[in-house]
């Protein structure tokens, strides 16, 4: 449906286009004897075809709001599909409105209301094209702005929430009860450890680009992954297998880590059941692959980090994360731009 506002402006515009193209006819008929010169039989005559205009732009307008609502008018493909959609229209129209004036009025001079009709409809199908391209692309340009300014809000919630969730207390916990077994069994990599923590502390309260070369990424998820190897040990495997090209290919900022963050939430991680993650770059897609080992108690949540990444890719790069889930892996691509 139609918005209050896109109403006022369709009933306007077509009060103001039939209006152009009859504003001599509409001074005349102040004067009903001078409107012979227009070969209008009387006053009603005119009346009928001035009320049928506004009524023939006033469908015109509607109808293009509709198809382009229902996606059979493409307005930012092509404008031969609005034209072609806008002759059918008249034509039909046209006709139709030309057989009942006909009918109405018998004594008119057929051959000059049909080039009448032909010319005045024609010219107004072309103003309502040009101001419907510019109400739609009014329309659009406030949705594109309402779309980045939730963007924005989504991107700032997806950066305090991944802040939460590295400087919560399980957080801490879990790395200081780490750390603390590691000075007390190997002292020798609490210093390692501290400063693997500082620098994932210090990247994250960084403003960082949306977007950043899958090599900066990877430099910075080697510091989370070499942490986490602290913690599990053997239990934490990761392997890299990428092209060089790829390297300098973009990528949503700390995707990478997300993704790992998101597979050791879900997943036992244990020496006899080691957690393997494998990326790779495949299709123009940087993939983290890892083997399905659920939890017995499935930590609840409402997968921000996926949602979040999804969001993110399509706005930012126009494209899609895939995530492929089988009887033993659970595969999530992240797409990779120029």
């Amino acid at each position: 449906m139609l918005t209050k506002k896109q109403w006022l402006y369709v009933s306007l515009s077509s009060w103001l286009i039939a209006s152009l193209f009859n504003v001599s006819k509409l001074i005349l008929s102040l004067r009903p004897q001078r409107l012979s010169r227009f070969q209008f039989n009387s006053l009603d005559e005119f009346w009928y075809q001035y009320i049928t205009h506004i009524l023939f732009c006033f469908v015109v307008f509607v109808l293009n709001f509709y198809a382009y609502r229902s996606r059979r008018l493409k307005l930012k493909d092509s404008i031969w599909s609005l034209i072609l959609f806008n002759v059918i229209l008249f034509f039909i129209i046209v006709i139709f409105n030309y057989k009942i004036h006909i009918e109405l009025f018998e004594f008119t001079r057929k051959p000059i209301i049909a080039f009448g009709y032909i010319a005045r409809y024609a010219l107004s199908v072309a103003l309502i094209i040009l101001v419907f391209k510019i109400l739609i692309l009014n329309q659009e340009t406030q949705n594109k702005q309402k779309r980045i300014h939730q963007l924005e809000l989504e991107t700032k919630t997806a950066q305090h929430q991944q802040l939460k969730n590295q400087i919560n207390p399980h957080f801490f916990f879990n790395t200081l009860n780490s750390l603390s077994s590691i000075v007390a069994e190997k002292p020798e990599k609490a210093t390692d450890y501290i400063s693997y923590m500082s620098k994932i502390f210090r990247q994250s309260l960084t403003d960082q680009p949306d977007l950043v070369t899958l090599k900066d990424d990877i430099e910075f998820v080697e510091a989370f992954i070499k942490l986490q190897k602290l913690r599990y040990g053997e239990a934490f495997e990761v392997n890299f297998k990428l092209d060089i090209q790829a390297y300098e290919k973009k990528v949503l900022s700390m995707g990478l880590q997300t993704l790992l963050e998101n597979a050791l939430k879900h997943n036992v991680i244990k020496k006899d059941k080691p957690l393997k993650i494998n990326i790779f770059n495949k299709d123009n897609y940087v993939w983290v692959e890892h083997n399905l080992q659920p939890k017995q108690n499935p930590v609840k949540g409402e997968n921000f980090g996926l949602s979040s990444l999804q969001k993110r890719a399509q706005w930012s790069q126009q494209n899609s994360v895939i995530i492929q889930k089988q009887n033993e892996t659970f595969s999530v691509g992240l797409p990779l731009s120029l």
